[in-house]
């Protein structure tokens, strides 16, 4: 009986701090790249906080110093047929898209994508569009971010289970976070921060 009880508050204690972290997202509350709930279940608890009958601690986690260029980032295309399917970048700007290069009608080179979608491919490819999207490194809040470049079939990004648009044209775009799905027109690619470790699964 002691180990369901057991098991059944540390299911609520994962429910309770997944609430907390949507709770904070409806609020469009712009969480660190590295934001983390942890809930602590205690037998006892001090004097001095047993009468609210919880306690909170904030605290921060020392992270990789950052140069003005961003830090070592790993992009792996899962679904769709890149030029490489996995690249280590470490640049202020990544541009997403379909071909390497991308040319206007007058023959000049307008593009150049780290990310390149090849435009011989059956879908989701086509559903990329030559200059899609791009990343860009917030050297202030020490994160990056996805902007829309005015695409045909839009960029989101898959968080969690959530969904999230990113506007189109100007705008301050979307904070990314270590395992977020980018997602152009029907390709999707995963963001994730340093390339020492292994990819995730």
């Amino acid at each position: 009986m002691r180990w369901i009880f057991a098991q059944v508050v540390f299911v609520e204690a994962d429910a309770l701090a997944r609430d907390i972290r949507l709770r904070l997202e409806d609020q469009r509350v712009e969480l660190p790249a590295r934001f983390v709930v942890k809930v602590e279940l205690v037998t006892e608890l001090p004097a001095d906080v047993a009468g609210r009958g919880f306690d909170v601690h904030y605290g921060s986690i020392p992270t990789r110093q950052s140069s003005e260029e961003g830090i070592e980032v790993r992009l792996t295309v899962i679904a769709g047929t890149a030029e490489q399917q996995e690249l280590c970048l470490k640049k202020k700007r990544i541009n997403l898209g379909r071909l390497v290069e991308v040319i206007d009608a007058d023959g000049r080179l307008t593009r150049k994508n780290d990310v390149a979608f090849r435009d011989d491919a059956p879908a989701p490819n086509p559903s990329v569009s030559r200059a899609h999207a791009h990343i860009e490194f917030d050297p202030e809040k020490s994160l990056f971010r996805v902007f829309d470049d005015r695409s045909a079939h839009g960029t989101t990004v898959l968080r969690d289970g959530s969904v999230i648009s990113v506007p189109q044209g100007l705008s301050k775009g979307v904070a990314l976070q270590h395992g977020d799905e980018i997602v152009l027109g029907q390709a999707r690619l995963r963001f994730e921060e340093g390339c020492s470790e292994a990819p995730s699964a």
